[in-house]
């Protein structure tokens, strides 16, 4: 099998060298989002948990619009929009497939938020049977 080749305009490069690392790869200082803003999370919840219960069955763990609840639909909620604005940058726009894939797991996430937050129970007060 003959090594790829990139004067081929027909042979795509190789994923990672579409776009230079320097553009995607973490830096030590974006550590703090994949590692500590979780571990302080915990941290914090753990002790708002054992030290102040009432204020953790009150706030944190209600139904509907408590922190972790609106956490669970913040978080697909904003991959869902960060899907969106991929779909808008040249170089997923000239690769239908993947634009397809980022279109997909834009509109999964949308769902799973929605779901997490229980689409019409919170938003339109419909009950369930």
């Amino acid at each position: 099998m003959a090594a790829l080749s990139t004067a081929n305009p027909h042979i795509p490069p190789p994923p990672l060298d579409v776009i230079p690392a320097a553009l995607w790869a973490p830096r030590r200082s974006e550590a703090w989002w994949w590692l500590y803003l979780p571990l302080v999370l915990f941290a914090g919840l753990l002790a708002i948990s054992l030290g102040w219960p009432n204020f953790y069955r009150a706030y944190i763990l209600p139904e509907g619009y408590g922190f972790l609840e609106l956490g669970h639909f913040l978080i697909p909620f904003a991959a869902f929009v960060l899907a969106l604005r991929l779909l808008l940058f040249r170089v997923v726009r000239e690769s239908w497939l993947l634009w397809l894939v980022i279109l997909v797991f834009g509109l999964g996430n949308f769902y799973i938020a929605g779901e997490e937050h229980s689409w019409g129970q919170h938003f339109f007060n419909w009950n369930t049977p």
